[in-house]
């Protein structure tokens, strides 16, 4: 089922909308496409900046978000600094490259549910 399906997502300010090249906080995790609006959700609550889900990316390796995580901890030299959690502080195109690099080279599914418009 679609709803069902696990996706990677990464969620940050709304505020790097419109200044993509800037740096932020951004969640990076996992959820299945049913419970992310829940998720998101409970994320927004405890934040106190307007918040949005930049992408949505399905995937089929059960250990997609740990690759993920470690490639952007091994991103310093690219300015990718681990906050706190699943929390990282970066320019968002750059996590964003480094997140589409790892699950295209771990995962076999590499379509693009959702992609926030800028």
């Amino acid at each position: 089922m679609e709803g069902d399906q696990d996706v990677l997502y990464v969620i940050g300010s709304k505020e790097h909308l419109f200044t993509p090249n800037s740096i932020g906080d951004f969640k990076v995790g996992k959820s299945t496409l049913r419970s992310l609006e829940q998720r998101f959700r409970s994320i927004q609550t405890g934040n106190p900046n307007s918040l949005t889900i930049y992408v949505k990316i399905p995937f089929n390796n059960k250990r997609m978000e740990n690759i993920c995580h470690k490639e952007l901890r091994k991103n310093k030299h690219r300015g990718v600094v681990k906050k706190r959690g699943e929390w990282f502080r970066g320019d968002l195109k750059v996590i964003l490259d480094i997140i589409h690099r790892a699950v295209s080279m771990y995962d076999i599914r590499k379509e693009l549910i959702s992609k926030c418009v800028r």
